[in-house]
């Protein structure tokens, strides 16, 4: 599937990949999908940590918008989708040939840390945070706005926590999803508390 070049490369990195190794059967290949960035830099282009660590929220979303409405794309836009993705997670410039291993890569990492995110709860400084609540319904019979991230984007500044909108936008990704997480938990418990009438 990848170009001598790049399985080349990928030999040349296998030091820093250990752990990363699938076997089956008789065959052994790299697990791709995971939170950890296997290639956090690449042509001098330096890419987010792992679980997309220094991305920020403006980053996140527009690339998460992008993977999300791939599967409507043909397949020159999915192409560009996915170097439009690693144009952002490594910061590559506008008009810039974006290698083809990073446009292979950015969207998978992106693609892995997403999947951990809605897979279970997630490690955030030593505490098990279980951000899939975030994106459960509350139950309630508000009607969905149809604004998805752009909605939740500005609701987030409308709480001028971290600004406003570019403001936001410019946030590190996890400080907005952790504070979602808050507003969502503190919402459920306080539906909870309250007594049935």
């Amino acid at each position: 599937m990848l170009k001598a070049q790049h399985v080349e490369e990928l030999k040349a990195q296998a030091g820093s990949i250990d752990g990363f190794f699938v076997a089956e059967g008789d065959r052994v290949h790299l697990d791709f999908n995971t939170p950890v960035n296997l290639l956090p830099s690449y042509g001098g282009y330096q890419g987010p940590g792992d679980w997309l660590e220094g991305v920020t929220y403006g980053e996140f979303v527009e690339c998460l918008t992008i993977a999300e409405n791939l599967h409507q794309m043909d397949e020159q836009e999915v192409a560009e989708g996915y170097a439009h993705i690693a144009r952002r997670l490594y910061h590559i410039p506008d008009g810039e040939k974006v290698p083809d291993l990073l446009a292979f890569h950015a969207p998978t990492l992106l693609a892995s840390v997403w999947k951990a995110i809605l897979a279970g709860p997630v490690e955030i400084n030593g505490k098990k945070i279980d951000l899939r609540i975030i994106f459960r319904s509350s139950g309630g019979k508000k009607p969905d706005d149809k604004t998805g991230w752009t909605g939740i984007t500005f609701e987030v500044a409308t709480a001028g926590l971290f600004g406003n909108v570019a403001e936001v936008e410019r946030t590190d990704m996890w400080a907005v999803l952790i504070y979602l997480y808050k507003c969502k938990f503190e919402y459920l418990n306080e539906k909870r508390n309250i007594p049935n009438k």
